[in-house]
């Protein structure tokens, strides 16, 4: 069985799989309200938002967590999304799933939604309408035996999936919808982070349902949806806590590379 835990050691509580790299900052804000401090996922969000520019890190020039920052604009606020294209784990290769024609009942429901940040917490035990699952959203939001496996560096990586959409949403002025992590740091830097699945996970990270990360881009005449995993992540995963069942299985196993 993959063992994810071996960067964060001695660590006494679970973690989102960003936050050593967001260690030191600041993760509240006044818009954040009040949460289970033990809860690592507590800052669940979608960012709505005009892409503006970004940066693709290749593992060379950060080694360790190399990711893809996204530059946007809500409005009010100079946002940044990160976008991981490697992980700290063992396994770095990431998993993924790309749509270029997304047509989905939740794309209605978004339509509706302001720019800026909307933190998604569950209202008398359900969780938000605009919350995302890729095990139990209905209908699914991906086949998740379909996902395929890119390493984070040489030909065909995740990079080289992820830059054209990106590149085609700034040219256009599209908005981008983006579910993760927010933050709100006390120097005035905000964004999201964690926008990949976030169950499944086995050693020290934390897991949750109904708290996955990912990305939809909203064209003048179509929608396109990223969804990423780490290949060491295993499903299915407990409905109540995210956690792998007994029986679950790694996507390097299940998933095609």
């Amino acid at each position: 069985m993959p063992h994810h835990g071996h960067h964060h050691g001695g660590h006494r509580e679970h973690k989102s799989r960003d936050s050593e790299r967001r260690s030191g900052n600041n993760q509240g804000g006044s818009n954040q309200g009040g949460s289970n401090s033990s809860h690592s996922l507590k800052n669940y969000s979608i960012w709505v938002a005009n892409p503006v520019s970004y940066v693709a890190q290749t593992p060379e020039q950060d080694p360790k967590s190399p990711h893809i920052t996204l530059k946007l604009s809500d409005g009010t606020n100079s946002p940044e999304a990160d976008i991981n294209v490697k992980s700290t784990s063992k396994d770095s290769r990431l998993v993924y799933w790309v749509n270029n024609n997304f047509q989905h009942p939740i794309t209605q429901q978004l339509a509706s939604l302001p720019l800026g940040q909307t933190v998604l917490k569950p209202t008398n035990g359900e969780h938000s309408k605009y919350a995302l699952d890729f095990i139990r959203t209905t209908p699914a939001l991906l086949d998740l035996n379909a996902g395929t496996i890119l390493p984070a560096s040489g030909n065909n990586t995740i990079e080289d999936k992820l830059e054209p959409i990106l590149t085609q949403a700034i040219n256009q002025k599209a908005k981008v919808y983006l579910w993760g992590q927010g933050y709100n740091d006390s120097n005035g830097e905000s964004g999201i982070h964690d926008i990949h699945m976030n169950q499944g996970n086995t050693g020290s990270f934390s897991n949750d349902v109904f708290s996955d990360g990912s990305f939809m881009v909203q064209f003048e005449d179509h929608w396109e949806a990223v969804f990423l995993a780490f290949a060491d992540q295993e499903v299915p995963t407990d409905d109540g806590t995210g956690n792998p069942t007994d029986d679950a299985e790694p996507f390097d196993e299940t998933s095609s590379s």
